[in-house]
């Protein structure tokens, strides 16, 4: 659920951007089955993102959340609260202009200790990440694009390490 997200441009190549979302556990969950719908707990997530256009051409992006978790009753497991942060440079092509070319990524630090009934989990078991790689943006109007990307992730702790492919859209309703 997210009810709202602020935005602000304090000048035409700076555009801000808050908001909040609380992720709500619904569906069945069974703590013995390998697969479960949900995972069965609350999350609130305080999210951000700048957005700077120095020149036509260029754009670079950072959007930081804070992802504060609670616990699961049927498991009494709390993950640990994570920091995330997103980000990617583009440009756009000048033969080209509808199409955007770049780097994006991702890097993901878990700062608190998972937690097993009410105690701290050897280790901490908290989660590391960092994602790098290629990105493309096509434009069909200011309102409406599709991105592509192929992120390769490195420096994994304490998570599966692999690629992941994008397929991302906006467009307005």
């Amino acid at each position: 659920v997210t009810p709202l997200y602020l935005t602000w441009s304090p000048t035409p190549d700076l555009h801000l951007l808050t908001g909040f979302s609380a992720f709500i556990p619904l569906g069945d969950y069974d703590r013995k089955d390998l697969v479960n719908t949900t995972n069965n707990y609350y999350s609130y997530a305080q999210e951000f993102g700048l957005t700077w256009l120095p020149t036509p051409a260029w754009e670079f992006s950072v959007s930081p959340s804070i992802t504060f978790n609670a616990k699961n009753d049927a498991t009494d497991y709390k993950s640990g609260d994570v920091l995330n942060i997103d980000f990617n440079t583009g440009y756009r092509l000048n033969s080209a202009p509808n199409l955007q070319v770049g780097v994006a990524g991702f890097y993901t630090k878990q700062f608190s200790d998972d937690e097993l009934d009410g105690h701290k989990v050897p280790g901490g078991n908290r989660l590391s990440k960092f994602a790098i790689g290629p990105q493309a943006v096509y434009y069909f109007n200011p309102a409406t694009a599709v991105v592509f990307k192929l992120l390769h992730e490195t420096s994994v702790k304490n998570g599966p390490k692999g690629q992941s492919l994008w397929f991302q859209f906006a467009f307005p309703i």
